[in-house]
């Protein structure tokens, strides 16, 4: 059966579902987020991760040649045990944290590293997405042919933050500019509601 990329009805070229060699070439600071589940509402600090597939191409341009898929996961930016983002590194380092990095964890030694991603495809009434279902290490003898896509990290606030914001998709630019960091360094003002509403995440807080 052959792997095929599907259009949802939004015109939008999905990656394939399956297991893939992948390579993480993003990582994205969102800061401070609203988020509502169940009718309740919090704010928690999320980051978004960014895999290219290099053995998965696409012409997404009929003037360009093929490219590789590139993939995002979104993730709550939290070591707790009841999150999603410490299950993920610890699928991908094939190890649990140690206690220094139960503490604190830089994700930036995570910037080029080479893993084995599961992508399946979520399909709703108009559309059909593509999600990170676990994040595994390379198995024996798999190699992953290097990126081709520039890798960096954005980080609000950080010396590059303007010109690395330039370079990302304009929804995910939406996103970021609606978090409190956000408004704060660029002098838009917040809501007195935002400033009530804003709790940092506690150490044992459940993601969504």
């Amino acid at each position: 059966m052959a792997v095929t990329a599907k259009k949802n009805s939004g015109e939008m070229i999905i990656a394939p579902a399956g297991v893939h060699v992948a390579c993480c070439i993003r990582i994205i600071d969102l800061g401070i987020q609203e988020r509502e589940y169940k009718g309740q509402k919090k704010k928690q600090h999320r980051v978004k991760i960014g895999w290219e597939l290099p053995n998965e191409k696409f012409k997404f341009n009929e003037n360009e040649p093929e490219k590789p898929f590139i993939i995002h996961a979104e993730y709550t930016l939290s070591t707790s045990e009841k999150g999603n983002l410490r299950p993920m590194l610890e699928s991908w380092m094939n190890r649990k944290l140690t206690a220094e990095e139960q503490k604190e964890i830089d994700l930036s030694k995570f910037l080029n590293k080479a893993c084995q991603v599961s992508i399946i495809h979520d399909v709703k009434p108009n559309a059909t997405y593509a999600n990170v279902a676990s994040v595994t290490p390379l198995m024996k003898g798999i190699t992953c042919p290097p990126a081709t896509n520039e890798a960096f990290i954005f980080e609000i606030g950080a010396s590059r933050m303007m010109e690395i914001y330039e370079k990302l998709p304009k929804r995910m630019q939406e996103t970021i500019a609606k978090s409190d960091e956000w408004k704060t360094i660029n002098q838009i003002p917040i809501s007195e509601e935002d400033k009530t509403f804003f709790q940092p995440p506690a150490p044992n807080e459940d993601d969504f």
